[in-house]
């Protein structure tokens, strides 16, 4: 019964302090359950299904399984969430997609994360104007990491987050 009391506290601690949505990432993030349940994608389809659905997107996914279940660092899963849920964010609200594409695969010594949609790419590359390019370059940089982002030929807008494999454990 103390246990759940606690636990009750914390929940309400973190409520409390973070925006609507967020406490389910950060349980999600800090969970070190071994199952589906607990993996990246898995939590990327969860947190937008519906709004694929609603904003008429088909999202394919491309994930190495045996890579991804090696993402148990509490600081990368959470870094790598973030990562994804910003880049997935902007490409719904700003490029007129009709389908994204969200991979994760090994390249050399390397994680990489990429987020593909077929829309109308992007303009002004501009940092200073809004936090999301910032952002996903500070959530690469912590985990000694890097991220690109460009307009593609073919249409649409590329994100990539290179990380390497030494930091998804930590």
């Amino acid at each position: 019964l103390q246990r759940k009391i606690q636990n009750t506290e914390y929940y309400i601690f973190l409520k409390m302090f973070l925006p609507d949505g967020k406490i389910n990432d950060v349980i999600w993030s800090v969970s070190t359950k071994q199952s589906h349940v607990s993996l990246l994608s898995t939590r990327i389809k969860d947190c937008f299904v519906n709004i694929f659905d609603a904003a008429g997107i088909k999202c394919t996914y491309e994930i190495d399984e045996n890579l991804e279940t090696g993402i148990t660092g509490l600081k990368a899963r959470k870094l790598l969430l973030l990562f994804a849920k910003e880049a997935i964010n902007n490409a719904i609200k700003h490029s007129g997609a009709s389908s994204i594409r969200f991979s994760i695969q090994k390249s050399n010594d390397n994680l990489l994360m990429a987020i593909k949609d077929n829309g109308k790419g992007i303009g002004d590359l501009n940092f200073d104007k809004g936090n999301g390019l910032s952002n996903l370059k500070h959530r690469a940089d912590q985990l000694n990491g890097h991220f690109s982002i460009e307009t593609l030929k073919s249409g649409g807008t590329l994100v990539e987050c290179m990380i390497p494999l030494t930091s998804i454990s930590l």
